[in-house]
């Protein structure tokens, strides 16, 4: 099969009768065997890390074993019941997500305040000359060649610098970062700005989700702090409670995704298989794995898996590269022949295999929170839309610095810089930048603190 000149002669309306049909069950099949590759190997690698938690967490990892076992058996008589149980189950993830991400943007706040502030108790302070500094910076940033990784770690650099920035010339920076949304798919750019815009927001309580138990206790000992206050010994105390509540953020946000990672695999084998014509060999050999799998867990031997299941798992890695370009080619054309031949798969009666499609292709992405309840059209986002949506993210800012001191203000701008796309657009530029930066702060402390935590990032190799 040529599937290019399949997808050339769909995008021309070549032959539909014949053509929507054998196209969506290559891409049925493709992402059944895709998808249950990619979930035999997360679900036996995070099971027993997930099986250690309680509350939310272990409640819905059991719905998620529950229909495993049924995916491993091939059985579908209950799919319309697991259907709405996964459903549930992927609503309290996205909710769960939602919560923790409130929190994390409140204690990073405060974290990156008390990374500094710490240094005002240090009896001497030890300081890399600005130039040399600065030097090591740009070094470290031009290191990879690759464009991603040039940003990123210019992203991370800025986002610890000292922060001395008017509003004007920050809403300048703000402006030129975000405008490279334009053009962009619009719901990769609703999800970019719902971010900005919670990072433009003060910390407070009423964010937070006061369920949280010790998580809530521990933000509310920073509700209404009076930064110019605190003490060494308080500063210190902040300190380790900042410790203990990123552990516990970091580890419920990281167990929520996973869950979130399982829950769209699990979905998209259940829509693609009341679809799908004749099963991949790979896919039975991969159930096989699953309902293997399965009674190790009923028997509670599940950390020792035996070796016919370790040896189709590493032959599902050598798949997954095998089957993945060719997938590519035929999930980057359904949008377009989904349009063009919309009045076909009407007359065909293949409107269901298509939105499961659709479907399939919005949760394909790892973790992804696309909301599959409506399956509006993706579009390309206009600069008048960016720029509405930049103008709305200013004001949030505005509202921000005129109700916080200048040390929270800092700490925001410094978030933003670290979440927005570089808003400079040569290396000389940033450059600029960073040596100014160093040389405007005059409080030897913060000076400090940020030599020490840039060195330390450097050497961590963070990214």
């Amino acid at each position: 099969m040529n599937i290019n000149r399949l997808i050339k002669d769909l995008k021309n309306g070549n032959n539909p009768e014949e053509n929507l049909s054998v196209y969506s069950q290559l891409l049925l099949s493709s992402y059944e065997r895709l998808t249950l590759g990619k979930f035999a190997l997360n679900f036996t690698e995070k099971y027993d890390v997930l099986a250690k938690e309680e509350g939310d967490t272990g409640e819905i990892l059991s719905v998620i074993a529950s229909i495993t076992r049924k995916v491993g058996s091939g059985q579908t008589e209950t799919l319309a019941q697991d259907m709405i149980r996964l459903d549930d189950a992927r609503g309290k993830v996205l909710s769960n997500l939602d919560q923790l991400e409130e929190y994390l943007h409140y204690f990073q706040l405060y974290e990156h305040i008390f990374n500094r502030m710490n240094y005002r108790f240090e009896e001497s302070l030890s300081l890399t000359d600005d130039t040399a500094l600065g030097d090591k910076l740009m070094s470290y940033i031009t290191e990879k060649q690759d464009a991603e990784t040039v940003n990123e770690r210019i992203q991370a650099v800025l986002g610890e610098l000292p922060v001395r920035l008017t509003n004007t010339k920050f809403f300048e920076l703000l402006e030129k970062g975000c405008s490279c949304y334009a053009g962009a798919r619009n719901d990769m750019a609703e999800n970019f700005f719902a971010r900005m815009e919670r990072c433009a927001a003060l910390p407070s309580l009423e964010r937070l989700d006061s369920g949280r138990g010790d998580l809530y206790d521990l933000a509310k000992e920073f509700d209404h702090i009076s930064l110019n206050d605190v003490d060494k010994d308080q500063c210190r105390e902040y300190m380790a409670k900042l410790s203990l509540a990123g552990s516990m953020v970091a580890r419920d946000l990281s167990n929520n995704v996973d869950l979130l990672e399982l829950i769209n695999g699990l979905y998209i084998i259940l829509i693609t298989q009341p679809y799908t014509v004749s099963e991949p060999k790979e896919c039975t050999e991969l159930r096989n794995i699953l309902r293997s799998y399965m009674r190790a867990v009923d028997s509670g031997d599940f950390l020792d898996i035996d070796a016919d299941i370790l040896g189709g798992l590493s032959k599902t890695v050598e798949d997954q590269q095998k089957y993945l370009g060719e997938h590519m080619l035929l999930e980057d054309a359904l949008d377009s022949i989904y349009e063009k031949n919309a009045q076909s798969i009407d007359g065909m009666v293949l409107g269901g295999i298509y939105k499961t499609l659709r479907t399939a292709g919005r949760l394909f992405m790892t973790n992804s929170r696309a909301d599959i309840s409506e399956l509006c059209p993706y579009y390309t986002v206009s600069r008048e839309a960016v720029m509405a949506r930049i103008r709305k993210l200013e004001e949030i800012y505005e509202h921000s610095f005129k109700n916080c001191g200048q040390v929270m203000k800092r700490s925001l701008i410094s978030m933003a810089l670290d979440n927005m796309p570089v808003p400079f657009d040569s290396l000389e530029k940033v450059e600029a930048y960073i040596r100014q930066s160093l040389a405007s702060c005059t409080e030897q402390y913060e000076r400090a603190a940020v030599d020490a935590l840039l060195n330390d990032f450097i050497q961590s190799k963070v990214v």
